[in-house]
């Protein structure tokens, strides 16, 4: 596959939105699928790129990051090793439009979340609302290692058990899996997880 190629912006006030997503084998569709059909991964393919499709329509269209919709970037990775223990994951960058730093911060305020509500009432709660609950708790929570704790503190900034690993919630309802979503003023850190991704496809 080739690698992705960004051109650098002139502007330093642009500011880009990684979006890292994980196809997820317990999909409905994958598991209504016959495992033992010779075209297997096939299928598994057109079903994940048929979610991953689903997305970028969707931003294109612009929803999720109000109205951002500027995707510079995309690429799937391991589509000719995919196994049911092997999904594909999707690398996604989106051009912000130039915002002031307050404006910034009010946009993030509104479009990415990172840490979950601990008032709630199970009886009350929506079905939407529990089902949110379900997949942040399944699939967007930080699970400290030895890696990251140094003198107990979490080197990522993780503290408590509220905290999440950064997403959007509508988006989070769509894939149904692991989507984080990053905010990166610099494009040597654009640059750096381009050629990471790059690396272990």
């Amino acid at each position: 596959m080739e690698n992705i190629k960004i051109e650098k912006k002139k502007s330093l006030q642009i500011k880009y939105l990684v979006l890292f997503l994980q196809c997820n084998q317990k999909w409905k569709e994958i598991n209504e699928l016959d495992c033992e059909v010779i075209d297997v991964r096939e299928k598994l393919n057109m079903i994940c790129e048929n979610r991953i499709k689903m997305i970028i329509n969707k931003i294109h269209n612009g929803n999720y990051f109000g109205g951002q919709k500027n995707i510079i970037e995309h690429k799937i990775s391991r589509l000719e090793e995919t196994t049911l223990n092997c999904l594909p994951y999707v690398l996604l960058i989106i051009n912000l439009s130039e915002l002031s730093k307050i404006e910034m911060q009010q946009w993030f305020t509104l479009h990415v979340i990172s840490e979950l509500s601990i008032d709630f009432n199970v009886e009350t709660e929506s079905l939407e609302d529990h089902v949110y609950r379900f997949l942040v708790n399944r699939y967007m929570k930080h699970e400290h290692t030895h890696d990251c704790i140094n003198n107990g503190i979490c080197k990522y900034g993780y503290t408590e058990d509220t905290h999440t690993i950064g997403h959007n919630k509508q988006l989070i309802m769509d894939w149904e899996g692991y989507c984080s979503v990053e905010i990166v003023s610099s494009f040597s850190r654009v640059d750096a997880i381009v050629q990471h991704f790059n690396k272990i496809m």
